[in-house]
């Protein structure tokens, strides 16, 4: 097997991370920008207590992308430096990248909208 071929998911985990600080950014800014908040006067803790989660949910999930995903890019560069590379692991990579992406998409988009299932928590 070849052993770049690990470098796939790995390559894949990165571009999702870039896709969700785009995301995030967009979302961010046309807050700001599109309510009376002075970009000036908008410090980090001001902008998490006044954003809706449309615009705080894409935050948090940037930050979960570099918690665990950092030891899998670890991980990957162990197993291709050893040239441990196989079909197990490979099927394993594309596991986790598929499992990030998926929420990803729960905590940007899923849970930034409301639905008729919302239940209220008391």
């Amino acid at each position: 097997m070849d052993q770049t071929e690990i470098f796939r998911p790995f390559c894949a985990t990165m571009v999702l991370t870039l896709v969700v600080w785009v995301y995030m950014y967009v979302r961010r800014l046309s807050f700001i920008f599109s309510g009376s908040l002075d970009p000036k006067q908008m410090t980090p803790l001001e902008l998490a207590r006044l954003s809706p989660p449309q615009v705080s949910n894409p935050s948090d999930n940037l930050k979960n992308l570099f918690e665990l995903p950092t030891v899998f890019y670890v991980v990957i560069l162990y197993i291709y430096v050893t040239n441990q590379t196989d079909g197990a692991y490979l099927w394993a990579a594309w596991g986790f990248f598929l499992f990030r992406a998926l929420h990803s998409a729960v905590q940007c988009i899923a849970l930034s909208t409301s639905s008729p299932l919302d239940l209220p928590c008391t």
